[in-house]
This record gives structure tokens, C-alpha cells and sequence, in this order.
């Protein structure tokens, strides 16, 4: 019926304003949560604000040049110490070198030994005694024994050596004790001189500085992989050596182990040099590349102070606009 059709429609109609009052109170309630959160954002902005506009004004570059050059001047009085200092590590570091060379021959002794392994057999042999028609044939059992040495044991032997001479190698460069000491030193006498300045900025301000100089005094360990010795074997032997030819085969190893030893050793001495040069280089260099260091991070600080006074106005009128802002948006209606 047409009252029917009607109520249907009214009842529709109610259905769209509810619908649409529950959307609007939806938004409504979103809009505000957004505005509580823009609102936190700006006085975050603002804190962020202040705290940079604080730096600024708490640097005093006349303040910061003169104590950067009373620690340059310090560090240059303490110039003569460190070339004691790196003239008794060059010594050492000799010392050290030559004990290590030394334990690396010695450890040889650890891989002479051939692991021969042997088995035993029953033999006929057959001799002959008299002449033409007395000729008699006698027959007896003879026990042999075979020996046989396998060229994957000396494989094993050869890499088991240059593999501990590498591991011993490494244990002595973690502890060089003259490397420890001269950089201990160094830092002790960098630091001192640090507090004879007496300067008021920060300790890494130095500290930063003196590391880079000391990263450069470090050597890396070699390591050697003896493939030349090991096929220089195998194309001579093959897989097994049996009976006579297993002294030969000692001989060989002998040699190949000597062989390692001596590239090793000879590996060393180019990095013994090589380091050597590097303490002459930061022996004339050690204090000058500090007091540059310094010097650069002092420059770097000039130039992103040197307009100090325009970046505070800057941060004043942007603290200014940033409180507006959030006064506007408590008064918003929503």
C-alpha cells in the first residue's frame, strides 16, 4: 500500500541520518586525536628548538681556538718522549720477530714423523744346489714384510704445520707486547698532555684524534697455504710410497716443510720491514698528524658556528611561530 511504501521510506531515511551521524562522530573523534598528536609534534618541535638554540649560544669560539692551540703547544712538548718511545719499540719489535722466526722452525720438529703403516705375507722361495744330473731344488717358507706411507698423511702433515705456524702467528700479534706498550705510551703521554692544557672541551676531542694515529701502528697476520709443496709431492709420488722409496719420501718432506717454514719466515721479514717503516714514518709524523687533526675538527667547528648570530635569530623567530601555531590549534573548534 502506498502508507506502506511510505513508512518504508521514512524508516530508510532515519536509517541515512543515523548512518550518517554515527560517520560524522567517527571524524570527529579521529580529528581530534590527530590534533592532540600535531599539537605534541609542535611542542616537540619547539623543546628541539630551544635545545639547539642553547648549543649555539654556549659556544664560544675565541674560548675553544685558544684552548685548541694550548693542547697543540702541549703536544709538541712532548715530542722528544715519543721518539724514545718508538726508537725502543723498533728494538723490540726485532726481538719479537726473531723469537717468532725461531719458534717457527722449531715447531717442526712436531711433523718429521711419517706415519708408515706395514703387513706381513708367506713367500715360497725356491733355491737350486748341484750340477746336471744332482741338481736339486729346494723349497722353504719366508715370511716378508711390506711398508707403505700414504701421500694424504703427508698432505695432512704439511697443512697441520703451516695451519699451527698461522695460529701462532696470530697468538703473537694479539699480544706484541712492544706494539702494546708503545701504544699505551703514547695515549699515556697524548693524554697528559691533554690535562697540562688544561681546556675545558671534551676529552674525545683528543681522544678521537690520537686513535687514528694509533690504528695505523697494526699489522695483520700472513697466512700460507702450501699447495706448491703439496703438488710438488703428489707429481713426484703419486697416492703411495711403498718399501725403499719411503725414505725418499722423508727426504721430501723434510724439504717441504722447510720450504713452508722459510716462505713463512720470509713473509715476516717483509712485514717486520715493511712495520719498521711505518714507526719511522709516525715517529716523524705522530704529533703533527694530532695537532691537524685537532685542527681540522676546530675548523669544521668555525664554519658551523660562523654564522652563529644569524642561526639564533633563525631559531628565535622559528620557536616564535612554532608556539603560535599551537596556540591557534587549542582554539580550532572541531
Amino acid at each position: 500500500s502506498v502508507a506502506g511504501l511510505k513508512r518504508v521510506r521514512q524508516e530508510l531515511e532515519l536509517c541515512r541520518e543515523k548512518k550518517d551521524q554515527i560517520k560524522y562522530s567517527h571524524q570527529i573523534d579521529l580529528i581530534r586525536g590527530k590534533k592532540s598528536e600535531l599539537r605534541n609534534c609542535l611542542k616537540n618541535l619547539e623543546t628541539s628548538a630551544l635545545s639547539d638554540k642553547e648549543t649555539l649560544s654556549s659556544v664560544d669560539l675565541e674560548t675553544l681556538q685558544s684552548g685548541m692551540n694550548a693542547l697543540n703547544q702541549s703536544v709538541k712538548k712532548i715530542d722528544a718522549d715519543i721518539h724514545v718511545h718508538f726508537s725502543t719499540a723498533e728494538l723490540q719489535m726485532h726481538r719479537e720477530f726473531e723469537r717468532l722466526k725461531l719458534r717457527i722452525i722449531g715447531l717442526i720438529d712436531n711433523y718429521r714423523e711419517l706415519n708408515v703403516s706395514s703387513r706381513s705375507h708367506d713367500e715360497d722361495r725356491s733355491t737350486t744346489s748341484g750340477m746336471f744330473f744332482w741338481k736339486k731344488t729346494h723349497t722353504r717358507i719366508v715370511s716378508v714384510t711390506e711398508y707403505q706411507a700414504e701421500i694424504s698423511d703427508i698432505i695432512n702433515t704439511l697443512r697441520r704445520y703451516a695451519n699451527n705456524v698461522g695460529a701462532e702467528i696470530i697468538t703473537a700479534y694479539e699480544h706484541f707486547t712492544p706494539l702494546d706498550t708503545l701504544k699505551a705510551q703514547l695515549k699515556k703521554h697524548v693524554l697528559e698532555a691533554f690535562h697540562e692544557a688544561d681546556v675545558t672541551f671534551s676529552k674525545e676531542t683528543i681522544l678521537g684524534p690520537l686513535q687514528i694515529s694509533l690504528d695505523k701502528l697494526r699489522i695483520t697476520p700472513p697466512h700460507y697455504e702450501p699447495q706448491a709443496e703439496i703438488d710438488s709431492i703428489v707429481n713426484k709420488f703419486g697416492a703411495s710410497v711403498k718399501n725403499e722409496d719411503i725414505a725418499e719420501l722423508k727426504v721430501a718432506l723434510e724439504k717441504a716443510l722447510d720450504s713452508i717454514s722459510k716462505k713463512i719466515r720470509h713473509t715476516l721479514d717483509e712485514q717486520q720491514a715493511s712495520f719498521i717503516r711505518t714507526l719511522h714514518q709516525q715517529n716523524d709524523m705522530f704529533v703533527g698528524d694530532i695537532s691537524k687533526s685537532i685542527q681540522s675538527n676546530l675548523d669544521k667547528l668555525s664554519a658551523q658556528y660562523n654564522d652563529k648570530q644569524s642561526n639564533i635569530a633563525h631559531y628565535d623567530e622559528t620557536i616564535t611561530r612554532l608556539r603560535e601555531l599551537r596556540a591557534e590549534l587549542s582554539h580550532l573548534e572541531v
